[in-house]
């Protein structure tokens, strides 16, 4: 007796309903899908009970003749491919030829369609039995009717979950579906009363600025070769998320999922919020069919692409170029842009500006350790050369000018009330070498006002209606560690050895070495793989000169596969970074605190430190004055 039997036809199409339709949520796409391919603009979709008592899609499509009208629920059977080339270069959402074949022999099921209002003819079948196809009246366009979904089929009905949860997975379907297709009416019904409605023609800006009215959103794209990718997604502040369910994929209008691409988002927000948070986004990515592989996953949810590389490259410039719109100072920035008269440069290039001119001088450290004193030599000269500036310009005010003899703050266009100035030399507490101060107008077309130190740990600043909060240490923190990016990717200096070292390794660290060898020579080390366990070093970083070699060459390299390439290259800069910085309890100076908030405005990533934490807290003035009663 044979052991191995040819399936029976009923039993094959449960099997291939399974792989297919998993749940009430993949009939649904298969089906909105294909009224997409029929040429429908306007759609409707209607479910009961999470789409297991009923789905409903009905759209204005092309329609289906009464001759092709049976062939529909056939197994194998699509218009959209004749020949093996056509599945790889189908510009379609679907093509399997399966899907109306596998949902009918699992639920009770009907199509009416037609292509002109007189022609309209209706199939039902039962659970996989068809019935002969009848008249029915109707529009140009499709229906399509699933009722009693997985009813016959009631071992995969139980794994099912909730009713609740199948609707939400409807849901989010059909808004991540809208968010991708801008050209299509389409209204969604759930229980009877309408969930979603959307118009033709709205941007994917507008609708999940009117889905999530209480989020701020940017917009970012990159276009390369053949490729091009729009990213909408929240400003760092509202980017809280605990999950990442909320960041959709999309691929030429079709809803996919991609885990790589989904880091690739959550890439371009790393050290800028706090790990574990992720942003809500839509992601577009438009490409064309050849370029990837739509045939993957039997339920259409994957794509495989050609260049994958250049995908995860694409979304996360697209990611990053939408995020460097998002400025808690941008509005202030601008103007210093536009009107500072200091000759400043405002090079905005990067994340950190590390150009600083006045006149005919130019400050090249900018970023550094505060000095305790007043007298620094450093902030000495940075302000000396940016005397002149500001003394001839003449659009910022002074206010409390009462001084007797202005010195050396005053010519800053800054006056202090109380305060005795002697010889252009600042008067401070000879306890503290800190100096004590009300009120301080600062230069910058009157955008802004310091107001002080408080607590010898927040700066306090009023700007246009907003009392704002700035934390020296995170503020000093972040402007040290886009320094220390510019320094290191800009120092590219090793040593080469004379007698190269060798290095016994396992075989998989060898393996990994020999795949990202481009990595391994930008930190400076520059090897050869000598054998499948072995390495030898030629040359090595500067810094590297002293140490033992062999150990430190080790010890990077599994710091960098464990933890990967970008956190082991971030983590010694925090540090740096964080321990470098001026720390909560230092008493600050005018000059040091004026500094400050100067750098940190022209700090494009000046929301959050490496760590995520916020640099800035703000009280609008209307907070403010509720608390009075006012």
């Amino acid at each position: 007796m044979n052991r191995i039997k040819i399936l029976k036809a009923e039993v094959a199409s449960k099997i291939a309903a399974g792989e297919t339709c998993e749940k009430p949520v993949n009939a649904v796409k298969e089906l909105v899908e294909n009224s997409i391919d029929a040429g429908a603009d306007k759609i409707r979709v209607e479910i009961v009970d999470g789409g297991l008592k009923y789905i409903s899609i009905a759209d204005n499509g092309a329609g289906i003749n009464k001759d092709d009208l049976h062939l529909t629920i056939e197994r194998f059977a699509t218009s959209k491919v004749v020949n093996l080339d056509d599945v790889y270069s189908a510009s379609t959402f679907g093509f399997r030829g399966e899907a109306l074949a596998a949902i009918s022999s699992i639920s009770d099921f009907s199509i009416t369609s037609g292509t002109s209002d007189n022609e309209v003819y209706q199939l039902i079948s039962k659970f996989g039995i068809k019935e002969d196809i009848k008249p029915s009246a109707g529009l140009k366009g499709t229906t399509i009717v699933i009722s009693s979904l997985f009813e016959n089929f009631p071992a995969r009905k139980k794994f099912l979950k909730g009713i609740k949860s199948l609707e939400s997975e409807i849901i989010k379907f059909i808004r991540s579906f809208v968010y991708l297709n801008n050209d299509i009416e389409l209204e969604f019904v759930v229980n009877g009363k309408i969930n979603h409605s959307v118009k033709k023609d709205e941007t994917l800006f507008k609708k999940l600025s009117n889905h999530y009215k209480d989020k701020v959103f940017l917009e970012g794209e990159f276009s390369k070769e053949q490729v091009t990718v729009k990213v909408v997604t929240t400003d760092i502040e509202h980017s809280n998320r605990l999950r990442r369910d909320n960041i959709i994929i999309g691929v030429n209008g079709r809803v996919i999922t991609d885990k790589s691409l989904i880091q690739a988002v959550c890439q371009a927000y790393y050290r800028i919020i706090p790990d574990g948070n992720s942003p809500i986004a839509v992601v577009d990515i438009r490409l064309t069919p050849t370029e990837m592989d739509a045939n993957v996953h039997p339920a259409k949810a994957e794509v495989r692409f050609k260049e994958s590389k250049l995908i995860y490259y694409a979304v996360l410039e697209a990611t990053k170029s939408a995020i460097n719109k998002s400025s808690f100072f941008s509005t202030v920035h601008q103007s210093i842009g536009n009107n500072d008269t200091s000759g400043r440069s405002n090079n905005t290039g990067s994340g950190y500006d590390n150009s600083f001119s006045s006149g005919q001088n130019k400050r090249e450290d900018t970023v550094q350790r505060f000095d305790k004193y007043t007298n620094s030599p450093t902030l000495a000269d940075h302000y000396k050369t940016a005397k002149t500036a500001y003394s001839q310009s003449t659009d910022f005010k002074v206010q409390n000018t009462s001084v007797s003899e202005p010195g050396l703050l005053s010519n800053y266009g800054i006056a202090q009330q109380g305060s005795d100035f002697s010889s252009g030399d600042i008067n401070t507490n000879s306890d503290s070498n800190s100096l004590y101060f009300d009120s301080v107008m600062i230069n910058q077309n009157d955008n802004y006002k310091i107001i002080g130190q408080l607590f010898n740990t927040f700066i306090l600043i009023e700007r246009e209606g907003e009392l704002i909060f700035i934390d020296q240490h995170i503020a000093h923190e972040r402007l040290l560690y886009e320094k220390k990016m510019v320094d290191r990717d800009n120092d590219k200096s090793s040593i080469v050895l004379h007698i190269p070292i060798k290095v016994k390794l396992e075989e998989d660290l060898v393996a990994m070495i020999a795949d990202d060898i481009t990595y391994i020579s930008s930190i400076g080390y520059v090897i050869n793989c000598v054998s499948d366990t072995e390495i030898e070093i030629l040359e090595i970083p500067i810094a590297s000169a002293r140490l033992d070699i062999s150990k430190v060459f080790r010890e990077s390299v599994e710091e960098i596969f464990s933890k990967g390439s970008s956190q082991h290259k971030d983590n010694r800069l925090i540090s740096k970074s964080c321990r470098s910085a001026i720390m909560a309890g230092d008493i600050l100076s005018i000059e040091e605190i004026r500094y400050l908030v100067d750098e940190i405005i022209r700090c494009k990533n000046n929301q959050t430190c490496p760590h995520g934490r916020p640099i800035i807290f703000k009280m609008s003035l209307s907070e403010l004055s509720r608390k009075f009663g006012r």
